[in-house]
């Protein structure tokens, strides 16, 4: 095992993390990720992650049983972070998809915000390989993967080294309502004329309270 200050780390030969000691307890990795309880990641700085290395801070793990904390009200989510760096990945199913407008329009909504958000250099997207509809040796990159039932979207944003893991949550959090928020409003004005809400929002409020948000950080 390699030491990482606070932190103890078993790499296997492919370089992913096997296992982590943490404040007396042994996680188990699974790739490059360790899931881990928030209640013992208090007061731990990002710039303590060893390299290589990301956790997901969760609400809990009993019997290899992953509970994951909660971020958002639209989509699922899964926050990482890592040395100076976050990554949320977003996922969702229409199979499951329960709100009266579809789930179409909301990825449509959430694939035009967050290409606003890297044109400005909040974030930046993590690209998809795709086949579809080309030769038999074409292949090309897409921001998000969607198959018509379930997709996915990753993307990244660098964080102070100086931040602890709990606050990185709390940005996350903050940074999700922003975006569910400007979402809503613009799944909801595509399908009507109008929108009775108190919480429209136009891009340049949208891009305003993104940049307060990373500026406070």
């Amino acid at each position: 095992m390699l030491s990482y200050g606070k932190f103890r780390v078993l790499f296997n030969e492919y370089g992913e993390v096997e296992k982590l000691e943490f404040r007396g307890h042994v996680f188990e990795g699974d790739g490059d990720v360790v899931h881990i309880p928030i209640r013992l990641l208090h007061r731990v700085k990002l710039s303590e992650i060893p390299q290589n290395v990301f956790i997901e801070p969760v609400l809990d793990v009993k019997n290899r049983v992953v509970y994951a904390l909660n971020y958002g009200s639209l989509f699922s989510y899964e926050v990482l972070v890592g040395r100076g760096i976050s990554i949320i990945d977003i996922m969702d199913r229409k199979k499951y998809w329960s709100r009266p407008i579809s789930l179409d329009v909301y990825v449509s909504a959430l694939d035009r915000v967050m290409a606003k958000l890297e044109r400005q250099g909040f974030i930046t997207r993590h690209a998809y390989v795709s086949f579809d509809d080309l030769g038999e040796d074409e292949f090309k990159l897409d921001d998000l993967y969607w198959d018509d039932d379930y997709f996915n979207m990753s993307f990244e944003y660098k964080l102070p080294l100086d931040t602890t893991v709990v606050k990185a949550v709390r940005f996350a959090r903050k940074l999700i309502e922003i975006i569910e928020d400007y979402i809503e409003y613009k799944a909801r004005k595509e399908v009507a004329w109008y929108v009775r809400s108190s919480k429209s929002m136009n891009e340049r409020a949208l891009l305003r309270k993104i940049d307060k948000l990373f500026r406070e950080i």
